[in-house]
This record gives C-alpha cells, structure tokens and sequence, in this order.
C-alpha cells in the first residue's frame, strides 16, 4: 500500500487511490483502514493531484515553439517558456522526495504514514500555491512583464520555504529579461518576438513618450499614459537602425529561433554582439522608429524612473550607431564601458534574488556612459547651440531684420488668411530670406544631418511650396514654413455680424499662423513634438506683437508723411486722415499705443528670450550629461512661456484686447474712408485703449504683488511701461472717482509719493 501511496504522489492511480471529480484518493471499498489513517492518505494524496496538474502544463509550454492557432488557447513566449522551466525544476525536487521516501519504505516496510507527511510537508506548502499561480496565468493569458509582476507577487509570503522556491522560479523568468535588457541597452536590438518586453516600437503599443529631463532624476516618477499632466517622464527619441519585431500573432515558420534554454545560455553567447536583422526589417537612414514604454509589460517591481532609463539607454546606442554608420559622429562609442556594464548585469542574472538598488546603479553608470558620448555628438558634431539658435530667430523671432522683411512682403495678406493664401506666404517668407541673405548666414550650412533631416520632424513637415520654388535652397531654413489654421465654421448669424464688424488688420475671423519644422536628426533628441507646440505657441504671440509693432510704426510714417507712398496691400485713398484737424488727437492715442507696444517688444526679446537663452547657452557649455542639456532646454522654454504670460488667460486676453485697439486705429489711419475722422469714434477708441491698458496694468500689478512664480518678469516689464508712474496715475484720475495731478506722458520726471493716491502711492514707491 505504501507502493501505492508513492505512486499516487506522482499522479499515477489504481484500485487502491482512484481519481474522482479530478482529485486522487484512497478507495471508499477500503473498509479496514481506520478515519485518521484515511484522512491523512487523502491529504497526501492532494498533493499528488496538484504535481499531475502541474506536470501537464510543464509538458505543454517547455517546449519553446508554443504557436497560438485559432483552436488552441496556448500560452506564447519565453517568459511562459522559462515558467515552465522553474516549475520542473521545483518538480525535480518534489520526485527526489518521493524516491527518497521509497527508498526508505523499501527499507522498512512498516513506515508510517506520519514519517510520509513529515517528508513532504514543505511541499504541501508551496505546490498548491504554485499550481494556484500557473492557473492565474494560463486564465489571465499573462505573458512578458505580467507573468513576472505575478510570480513576484508570490514572493512575498510568509512561508521561508515557499519564498525560497518562488525566488527560484523568478529566477528563470529574470534570466530572460536580463538577455533582452543586455540586447537592447548595449547593442541597440530590440530583441521580442513574442511582445514581451516592456521596451516597445511606438507604432506597435499605445506607449509613453516620456521627458528626458525627468526620467531619470524624478525619485516618484507618475503614471504612463499622462501626455499633458502627470507624463513627464522621457520623452521618446527618434531612434534609427533597430530590428522590426516579429507580431505575437505571425506564423511560426516567421519567428525567430529561441535559445535552448534562458539557465544554459553563456555569458560568452551574451558579450557577442547579436545576428543583424534582416535588410528589410532594418531601419536604415530615414526610417526611424520611436521606442516607448509600454506599461502593461512593465514589471511591478520595476519603478518607472528605472525603466526610463533603460528606454533613453537603448535609443541613445541607437542613436550614437546610426550616427557612425553614416559618419555623423567623430568619436566612438564607449566599448569597455559597455563591457563592463555587460559583465555587472549578468553577474546580477546569476544571483538568486532580485536586488532593485544595485539593478538600478548598473543601469545608471550604463546610462551615463552613453549619455556623455551623446552629449559630445549634440555639441561638437551636430552643432546644437547654433541649431537652438537658429530655433530661437525662426520661432522667437530672434532675427528681427528678417521679420521686419517678412512683414513688408506679406502685409497685403496677412489680415485675409485662407487656406489659398499659404503658399503666398511661403514664397513671400522664402523671398524675405534672400533680400536679408539669412541662408547665407547660417551657421548650419553643410553642418550635421544625414539626408533625411526631417524624418521625424513633428510640428509638420515642410510644404510643397517651401521646396518647390526653393531657388536650390540648400541653407538650414529649408526645414521651416508657414501654416494657416482656419478656425471652426460658426453659424450664418455669427458669420454675418463679423463680416458687418471685421477689421482689416485683424487675423481674418480667428485664422491663426504657425510656423512648421522638421528638425534635422538628431535634432529631435530634444524638440520633441511638445516642445515644437511650445515653440509654435510662443511663435504665434510674439509674431502678434511684432505685427501689431510695425503696424503701428507704418501709421507713424502715414502721419508724419502725407505723400508718402501706400503701404502694400492699401487702397489708393488713405491720405485724408493724416491731414485732418484731429491729427494731434490721433498722434497722441498712436503714441500713447506705440510706447506700450515698444516696451513690451523690448520686455519680450531682451528681458526674457535674449537672457534666457544666453542661460541655455552657459548650461550648454559645461553640460557632460545628455539629461542636463534636455533639463535645461525643457527649463528654457518653460520659463519664457512663464514670462510671455502666454498660460495666464487673464494676461493673455488683456494683451488681446490692446492688441485689437491698436490694430483698429491702424485700420482708421490707413483707410480714412474719405471723409474727415469721427471725433466721437476716435474719442471712444482712446477711452477704450486706456480703459484696456489700465485693466492690463491693474492684472499685471496684482501679479507682482500677489508673488506669483511671474513675478520677478511682471516686474521688470512694469518698470517699463510705467517707469513714470503714468499708467497708475492716468488710470487712477480717469477711472477712479478721486482727481489725482498726472504727470505729462512719458516725462521722466518722478513725482512726490505723498502727493499720490494710497494705491497709486505704494506702486510709486515699489517702483522706485
């Protein structure tokens, strides 16, 4: 019978334990043998029940060609593979209980079943719950970084022997993922047949684009699919030269062949670099692929900011590669770094248990080394504070002279946008560049990029109109044009009351212009479809206001010579205006409107661009590190959309609303509709414009004195436009009941603080 009860531990029945409802046990026509013996045959037999389930699914999946068909619900991959290989060798131990204890009954033939239970009470254990985790895995259909998070969950129990075996069963599956870590971290090949990895092409997962700036230093990184709050964490690099993998679904004569087993594999095969994949499935120049994390791979004991570090780690080899197969980057990649980085991850292979900290310190001094090498091929190869230069005159109109041209050329058509009128406006933008010979200035002239410069641009790749009547350009604008955005079609009633109120000088009915890029690789290790958003938001307020600047200046000239010329675009009888007997009235509200507008173009491009970018630059030139040269951009562009008040929707609408005022006069100057001015319309105007400027003033001073993160520019831009204390003092006498003395506009001259209003007073003194 103890024959018997042996062969019932391996899931082997007869006339003794015979199997019902799928649980083996001892036969009800054995009468003789008494309760407790019977219990505690049934309990052992258990576990015989538990090793047949067990047996059958180490049968099924350590085969490694484990192919889905469509009348099948088999697992895939090797990680299920490698699950199979630990459950057997947990199996292994579990026989070589069960011939040791035959080899005792053989021994004595009187054992008791007592000394058979002790024998296997470690077993008892663990197997139940390791068939328990199995199932949860073939239900689930978890695979990749799912079956790890599960059988690392099993890891923590309480029971010494259980944790030991789940630690050892981790082990097989860790052993993989550290093959593929090795593959994609040091040699740039991306090495998943089976959709496993937690490191996937963009294109084939809804992934993570993720900032570089905060991958790697956030110590909480959040949550992956966060794009406009919480997702700052690497953004995704355009990569090139990586291996298209196989789908999970593709048929098995297409996958590729698997190791023979993930605990044979030697670190010799693992130093080698891997086979190259296949011509066809290789990217090569131009065709990029944007690797990402894909969350539901990631395993949970692997916080974010470790897997962002292996994401930039991967795409920067891919980038440094691809930069030396086509002779991009006059430096190497650091070899003995990399070896040695090898050499620490497989030794962490070979450890029984996973250890997150020394994990993570390999990853990073892997990272760093090719962080380092990346930040020699931005700076000296690539030339990247010239490329950011050239970025800061297109899209922050850096390059006044050529702007100043632009709105010469394109005046007539600015204020009629339609979707017609965009390819004037990209000859008229290419003409500009040649009368202030910009393409001749560039720095960038036969400088980095590879041919296929806007492979992955993502602010818009450049027109048809930018590149077919080009002149041959060659310069580094030939990655820049302009795009008109009409706004939603509103309903006929609305339509009809803007026609009867449109303003000629205004963006036509709320078209806007942006200006698209494709940046030149490698270009987009830092502007990144979010941060080409920013530079365009930033592009469109700063264009407004040189708009509206030069404006402005064409009314002076249309004041201050009567016989001048029209200007482009005009009508042949805008001349009364400027000789009527209200001309003092309308230079002094255009002054007035140009002294605010000049100051702000001052604030903006001095105050703001020029210093902040003058801080981007001194950063960039002692930056070793590829994460501070993306921290720092990313903190360049953030504060000067900080500064440009552009998120402030209060600001930003005052600003608006000034900037309509001044078009509207423009508009009066220009097309004096053949009569003589309307005094009370000019009179509304300048109560409306100081009504306006006054609101803006009142905002910005509650901005500064709230300490609001704005509020070292609030007041800098304050000591501009209200250095006299005009602003305060005007606005306090027009729009507040109590008559307050104003000085004379725009005299320096201070005035005594005792002599001022409460409010007035304490802005005069905080002005001082």
């Amino acid at each position: 019978m103890l024959h018997e009860l042996l062969l019932a531990l391996m899931g082997h029945t007869g006339s003794i334990f015979v199997e019902e409802d799928g649980t083996v046990q001892l036969s009800p026509h054995f009468t003789f043998v008494s309760g407790s013996e019977r219990e505690l045959a049934n309990r052992l037999c258990r576990l015989g029940s538990v090793y047949k389930q067990l047996f059958r699914f180490v049968e099924k999946y350590r085969g490694f060609m484990c192919v889905r068909a469509s009348h099948d619900s088999a697992l895939l991959g090797l990680y299920v593979r490698a699950l199979a290989l630990g459950v057997d060798e947990q199996l292994d131990i579990y026989r070589a209980s069960v011939l040791q204890v035959e080899q005792e009954a053989l021994r004595d033939a009187s054992l008791p079943l007592l000394h058979i239970e002790t024998a296997f009470h470690h077993h008892s254990a663990f197997l139940p719950l390791l068939l328990a985790c199995v199932q949860r895995v073939r239900d689930q259909d978890l695979h990749g970084g799912q079956l790890l998070s599960c059988v690392h969950e099993c890891t923590l129990t309480g029971v010494p022997y259980a944790r030991d075996a789940f630690h050892r069963v981790l082990w097989h599956l860790l052993k993989v993922m550290y093959q593929q870590l090795i593959s994609w971290m040091v040699h740039g090949v991306h090495e998943d047949p089976y959709a496993e990895f937690f490191i996937r092409p963009q294109s084939a997962t809804s992934a993570i684009p993720t900032t570089a700036a905060a991958s790697a230093t956030s110590a909480s990184a959040p949550s992956a699919t966060h794009t406009g709050t919480a997702q700052t964490v690497f953004s995704s690099l355009l990569s090139a030269a990586t291996a298209a993998p196989h789908h999970p679904n593709s048929s098995s004569s297409q996958q590729h062949s698997p190791p023979t087993s993930s605990s044979s594999s030697s670190s010799s095969v693992l130093l080698a670099p891997p086979p190259q994949p296949h011509d066809s499935t290789r990217a090569g120049p131009g065709r990029y692929a944007t690797h990402a994390i894909h969350m539901p791979q990631l395993p949970s004991f692997m916080p974010l900011r470790v897997a962002a570090k292996v994401l930039f780690a991967g795409n920067a080899v891919l980038v440094l590669q691809h930069a030396l197969r086509n002779g991009l980057f006059t430096d190497s990649l650091p070899e003995s770094h990399l070896t040695s980085c090898t050499e620490e991850l497989l030794a962490l292979a070979e450890k029984p248990t996973f250890h997150l900290l020394t994990f993570e310190m390999v990853v990073e001094r892997l990272r760093e080394g090719v962080a380092k090498a990346l930040v020699r091929l931005l700076m000296v190869d690539a030339a990247l504070p010239a490329r950011l230069r050239l970025l800061k005159d297109m899209f922050l109109l850096g390059n006044g002279e050529f702007y100043q041209a632009f709105l010469d050329e394109s005046r007539g058509s600015l204020h009629q946008l339609t979707p017609r009128s965009e390819g004037d406006l990209n000859a008229m933008f290419r003409r500009a560049a040649g009368r202030v010979a910009l393409d001749e200035d560039s720095e960038l002239d036969g400088t980095g990029g590879d041919g296929d410069g806007g492979g992955g641009g993502g602010g818009g790749g450049t027109s048809s109109s930018s590149s077919g009547a080009g002149g041959g350009r060659s310069g580094a604008l030939a990655s820049f044009s302009l795009r008109v955005h009409l706004p939603p079609t509103p309903p006929a009633s609305t339509v009809q009351q803007s026609q009867s109120q449109a303003a000629p000088l205004s963006v036509s009915r709320g078209a806007t212009l942006s200006l698209a890029h494709s940046p030149q690789w490698p270009l987009q290790l830092l502007v990144t479809p979010s941060a080409l958003a920013t530079y365009n938001s930033l592009f469109q307020f700063l264009f407004t206001v040189k708009r509206v600047q030069h404006e402005l200046h064409l009314a002076w000239q249309c004041q201050s010579r009567p016989h001048r010329p029209v200007p482009r675009g005009r009508a042949a009888h805008t001349r009364t205006a400027s000789s009527s007997s209200s001309a003092p009235s309308w230079w002094q509200l255009r002054t007035k409107m140009s002294f605010l507008i000049d100051n702000l173009q001052y604030y903006l491009q001095v105050d703001v661009l020029e210093t902040q970018f003058s801080i981007l630059l001194q950063k960039l030139s002692t930056a070793t590190d590829f994460e501070t040269v993306s921290k720092a951009h990313d903190n360049y562009l953030a504060v000067i959309a900080s500064q440009c008040f552009i998120s402030v929707k209060l600001i930003s609408s005052a600003l608006e609303s000034v900037f309509a005022d001044c078009l509207k006069l423009c508009t009066m100057i220009f097309d004096g509709r053949g009569r003589e001015p309307d005094a009370a319309e000019l009179a509304a105007l300048d109560k409306d414009f100081d009504r306006q400027a006054f609101f803006l003033f009142t905002i910005l001073s509650g901005v500064r004195l709230n300490q609001s993160p704005q509020a070292p520019a609030v007041a800098r831009l304050l000591l501009h436009i209200d250095y006299n204390h005009f602003f305060s003092l005007s606005g306090t006498s027009r729009f507040r009941p109590a008559p307050v003395p104003s000085p004379a506009p725009f005299s320096r001259g201070l005035q005594d603080p005792s002599s001022l209003p409460p409010t007035a007073s304490s802005l005069a003194v905080a002005h001082t």
